[in-house]
């Protein structure tokens, strides 16, 4: 599979109540499509890794919890973002350089 650069230009947050747990889901979406989830699992019944479904054609993110308010932040903050799937187990979402010095004013 070769490598995918997407521009996410929208999300949903989910806060899913399960029988004895919650989940936290994010649907990421470029262009009004969703493209990718990233959830955010209890770290000791997490596989850290990025992994594209075959089936369905996204791309399946799995953070810590402890990820999930730094994940929020790059999505409500900032612009744009991007989702770089390189392979199954490597992926990233990132910004694009900025020069330096630059913040709220």
């Amino acid at each position: 599979m070769l490598a995918m650069d997407l521009r996410i230009t929208q999300y949903q947050y989910d806060l899913r109540l399960m029988s004895t747990s919650t989940k936290t889901l994010m649907s990421l979406y470029n262009k009004n499509t969703n493209v990718a989830f990233a959830l955010f699992l209890d770290q000791d019944t997490i596989d850290m890794t990025a992994r594209l479904n075959q089936n369905d054609g996204k791309i399946y993110l799995n953070f810590k919890k402890d990820d999930l308010s730094s994940g929020l932040d790059l999505l409500r903050n900032e612009n744009p973002v991007y989702l770089h799937y390189v392979r199954d187990g490597v992926a990233t979402l990132s910004t694009p350089a900025e020069p330096v010095g630059v913040g709220d004013e």
